[in-house]
């Protein structure tokens, strides 16, 4: 992976986390979140660690649609909380969300 990969990786997720964040104090929510920055020493850690769900940022060039192996990263790396894979292909930016017996996608 380039520098340049790395960068867009960690202000992907920089700017995540400040929605996160951003979303819980407007509803009140005494809880801020940050970048798991062990992610790149260890393997199977998620992004971002929120209570209950885990949650993996890819952002990339090219595409319209997330990758299998982005969830199944995500997936495994949930290991009990509830995986999150928020992705951005340029222009847009989507969220995919999977619980227990469906599977939940918005496009913005």
């Amino acid at each position: 992976m380039s520098a340049l990969s790395r960068t867009k990786g960690a202000t992907f997720e920089r700017a995540i986390v400040k929605e996160i964040n951003n979303f819980f104090e407007s509803e009140g929510i005494s809880f801020s979140c940050k970048r798991n920055l062990d992610q790149y020493q260890l393997a199977d850690l998620t992004d971002i660690d929120i209570p209950f769900h885990a949650v993996e940022c890819k952002h990339y060039k090219d595409g319209w649609a997330y990758k299998p192996e982005w969830l199944k990263q995500t997936v495994e790396a949930a290991g009990e909380k509830i995986p999150v894979l928020i992705f951005r292909h340029i222009p847009r930016i989507s969220w995919v969300g999977r619980t227990v017996g469906f599977n939940l996608l918005y496009a913005l």
